[in-house]
């Protein structure tokens, strides 16, 4: 492939309209060592995309959190029909307390980290500064998407689980 095949690869990564080999494609060719200068940048920035956090969450927190929604999951299946709407709330209220909880403690660290430069200029040259508001951006996404996928999840098994007591429950009122 030629540069140019490759840099309209790049476009078409950062529009999301790539496949997997595709993607892979791209990731042999920014890590290896024959990247032309143009592109040092772009490397930085789409291998920033593959790397995995540092930040640490609390094994104490994900175990109350975890333990929370186990509790709340055992309550639904002793509840009444009548009450299963409202339980269903605070499942989702649980789950959406978790995250909640897991963005104010992100939120807070870079807070802290930051606190001495909040009244100062950051960066001198627009392009640096570019730079890294593009990679918060694909952090923020990323972030996002992982909560979707979760969320998607936990709304799947739950429709599953409320399937199952519906037909349950049918069964019964024969």
């Amino acid at each position: 492939m030629t540069i140019n095949d490759y840099k309209a690869l790049l476009n078409d990564f950062y529009e999301g309209k790539t496949t997997l080999e595709q993607e892979k494609a791209l990731r042999n060719f920014f890590e290896s060592k024959e990247i032309p200068a143009s592109l040092l940048n772009e490397q930085q920035l789409f291998l920033s995309c593959f790397k995995t956090d540092d930040l640490e969450i609390p094994p104490a927190l994900i175990g109350k959190i975890n333990t929370l929604i186990n509790e709340k999951a055992g309550i639904q299946s002793t509840i009444p029909s009548g009450k299963v709407i409202r339980t269903q709330w605070i499942w989702i209220g649980t789950i959406a307390a978790s995250f909640l909880l897991l963005f104010a403690a992100i939120g807070i660290r870079e807070y802290r980290t930051n606190l001495s430069s909040i009244y100062t200029d950051t960066f001198t040259n627009p392009q640096d500064a570019a730079w890294e508001a593009q990679r918060a951006l694909q952090l923020v996404s990323k972030n996002l998407s992982t909560g979707y996928s979760q969320v998607n999840y936990a709304k799947a098994k739950f429709n599953k689980a409320g399937s199952t007591v519906n037909k349950q429950l049918t069964k019964i009122a024969k």
